[in-house]
């Protein structure tokens, strides 16, 4: 199994260079791995980073708006248990959205781990979680009599995160990537 240092620093390779002053050697790091690049416009490519935090922002303040509507505590375990556990997904999802502003068109294999594998798997759990807890609180509507109108506003909240995190999903599972091998292996294959 790799350290997550070995898994960060997959395809740097280190290379002693002599120091400008030409006293001694440093240690620099060189990336000789893999690449992603995608075929999107530069229009299409700055629409997708714009896209990504504010479908992150909806999932988070959705997520935010559905608990604080429920301040009472009068929700069910089935129902809070997996209300809270969005939260994890979400900052994931959140912490890729967020690398991807400043990710390049061609990606190394450290940056396209952190921005979009984060992107693909924190919309998709967000997405799976909170389409979980809002057919939980349907469940929890529909088994008590006597509803109060911010009871409803939960489940819409949680239906805003599910619908918005599926959108980034579909949007990145759209996009594709195609690995491209370092220059000097090219010229071998």
């Amino acid at each position: 199994m790799k350290r997550n240092v070995d898994r960060y620093f997959s395809g740097f390779i280190k290379k002693k260079v002599e120091k400008k002053n030409g006293k001694g050697h440093k240690t620099v790091l060189e990336y000789h791995g893999e690449y992603y690049k995608h075929h999107l416009s530069d229009e299409e490519w700055k629409k997708l980073k714009r896209f990504y935090p504010v479908s992150a922002l909806i999932c988070l303040a959705a997520w935010i708006a559905a608990l604080a509507s429920d301040l009472g505590g009068s929700l069910p375990k089935y129902v809070t248990v997996p209300g809270l556990c969005i939260i994890f997904p979400i900052y994931y999802f959140v912490f890729g959205s967020v690398r991807n502003i400043f990710a390049k068109r061609e990606m190394i294999v450290r940056d396209y781990r952190s921005s979009v594998v984060r992107i693909r798997w924190g919309a998709l759990l967000t997405c799976i979680l909170a389409a979980l807890t809002f057919v939980c609180d349907l469940v929890n509507l529909l088994a008590r009599r006597g509803h109060e109108v911010y009871e409803y506003f939960t489940a819409l909240a949680l239906l805003l995160c599910a619908a918005a995190s599926l959108a980034a999903y579909i949007r990145e599972q759209r996009t594709k990537y195609v690995v491209k091998l370092p220059p000097e292996e090219e010229g071998l294959l």
